[in-house]
C-alpha cells in the first residue's frame, strides 16, 4: 500500500569546490523538516536522515559504509473506517532517498536521485588536458517511513447513499440488506435530480418521476470500521505488508546500489586516475569504466521500486482488505475488515 499523493521535496545546498578542484555531485540536500508541513511520520524520518544517522553495522542489511541505512518511523496514525469512505490505504511506506520522497503515486523526475562522487580534475603545466582522480567517495542516503493503523476505534460519518454504493463497490453481496432498517426519517429535501433511493424499490433504482421530484438526501450515519478476526491481528498483517515494501527497498537498495557504489570505493581506495582533455570528458570515461552514470542508477532504482511495488500489490497475498460483514445497528453501520493474509 502506497503513501497519500505528496510532491518530491528537494532542497540541494550550494557546493563548496576550492580553487583546485571541481566537482560533478552536488552536496546531499538537507529538508528543513520543521518547514516542511509534512504528516508527522516523514517529518521524523527526515529529521533523522538530516542528523547523518550512522549506517547499519549490526551485520543485518549491511551495504557499505557510504551508503547509509535509516531504519524508519513507524507511526500508528491511520483511520481505518477513512478506506470505506474514499481512496485511502490502510497503512503507507514512503522511502527516501537523498532527501526526496517517493510516495509511490506520483511520477517524479528521477535522474538525480543517487548521487556520484566528487572528483578533482589537475591541468598539466604546458599540456593539453590534465588528470582526473576521485576526490571524495559517493555517499547516498536510503530510508523510508511507515504509517500504520492507529488504535480503534476507528470510526467516520457517511451518508446511507455513499455507504450503499462502496459495499457494492467493494464486491459486498449483502448491501440492501446491511442497510435495511433505514427508512423515510433518514432524509431531507432538496430541489434537484433524485440520487438512488434506499426506500421503496430496489437500492439504486429511481422511480419514473425522479427528474422532476424533489431529492431525498439522506442524513450521516456512523461508520464503525473493526479488523478480522479482531483489530489487533489485522493491524499486525498491515504492518506485514508493509514490511514487503522494506524488503523490496533493501534488496534493490544491495542489487542496484551496492555493485556500483563499491566499484567507486575501490577506485578511490586504489588512486585511480585517468587523463582527459576537460573534467567531464573524464566523468564521462569513469562511469564508463563504472557501468552507469549516476543518472543510470537512479533511473533503474526507481523503475525497479515502482515495478516491485505494482508487482506485489497485484498478488493476492499484497491485494486489498475486503469487507467481510456489514451490518447496521442504531445509525451505525458496523463493518469488519478481512485481510487477505487470512
Amino acid at each position: 500500500m502506497h503513501a497519500p499523493r505528496l510532491t518530491r521535496l528537494h532542497i540541494p545546498q550550494p557546493r563548496k569546490v576550492s580553487a583546485t578542484h571541481s566537482s560533478a555531485q552536488k552536496n546531499t540536500p538537507v529538508l528543513q523538516s520543521k518547514s516542511t508541513g509534512l504528516p508527522d511520520s516523514l517529518r521524523s524520518g527526515l529529521e533523522q536522515m538530516n542528523t547523518g544517522v550512522q549506517p547499519d553495522v549490526s551485520g543485518e542489511g549491511v551495504v557499505q559504509r557510504k551508503i547509509n541505512w535509516t531504519e524508519g518511523p513507524r507511526v500508528k496514525n491511520r483511520n481505518l473506517a477513512i478506506p470505506f469512505l474514499r481512496e485511502y490505504d490502510f497503512g503507507v511506506t514512503p522511502v527516501i532517498l537523498n532527501g526526496s520522497i517517493i510516495d509511490g503515486y506520483s511520477r517524479i523526475d528521477s535522474s538525480d536521485l543517487i548521487k556520484g562522487p566528487a572528483f578533482e580534475f589537475e591541468k598539466e603545466s604546458g599540456k593539453k588536458g590534465g588528470t582526473l582522480r576521485i576526490a571524495r567517495e559517493a555517499e547516498n542516503r536510503v530510508g523510508y517511513t511507515m504509517e500504520l493503523p492507529s488504535d480503534p476505534p476507528w470510526q467516520a460519518q457517511i451518508t446511507p447513499g455513499n455507504a450503499y454504493l462502496n459495499l457494492k463497490g467493494m464486491g459486498f453481496k449483502g448491501a440492501e440488506k446491511a442497510l435495511l432498517h433505514l427508512d423515510e426519517k433518514d432524509y431531507i429535501k432538496k430541489t434537484t435530480k433524485s440520487p438512488p433511493h434506499l426506500t421503496g424499490n430496489k437500492f439504486g433504482e429511481d422511480t419514473e418521476e425522479s427528474e422532476e421530484s424533489e431529492e431525498k438526501l439522506p442524513a450521516q450515519i456512523t461508520v464503525d470500521a473493526n479488523g478480522m478476526p479482531n483489530s489487533g491481528t489485522f493491524a499486525d498483517k498491515v504492518e506485514v505488508h508493509e514490511d514487503h515494501h522494506v524488503e523490496d527497498l533493501k534488496n534493490i537498495r544491495d542489487e542496484i546500489l551496492k555493485p556500483w557504489d563499491e566499484f567507486i570505493t575501490t577506485a578511490k581506495q586504489k588512486d585511480f586516475s585517468l587523463q582527459a582533455a576537460s573534467l567531464e570528458e573524464g566523468e564521462q570515461e569513469f562511469y564508463k569504466n563504472a557501468g552507469a552514470t549516476p543518472g543510470d542508477i537512479s533511473e533503474r532504482f526507481y523503475e525497479e521500486l515502482e515495478h516491485r511495488g505494482k508487482s506485489f500489490h497485484k498478488t493476492k497475498e499484497g491485494s486489498k482488505p475486503s469487507i467481510g460483514y456489514a451490518s447496521l445497528l442504531n445509525r451505525v453501520l458496523y463493518i469488519g475488515w478481512q485481510h487477505p493474509l487470512g
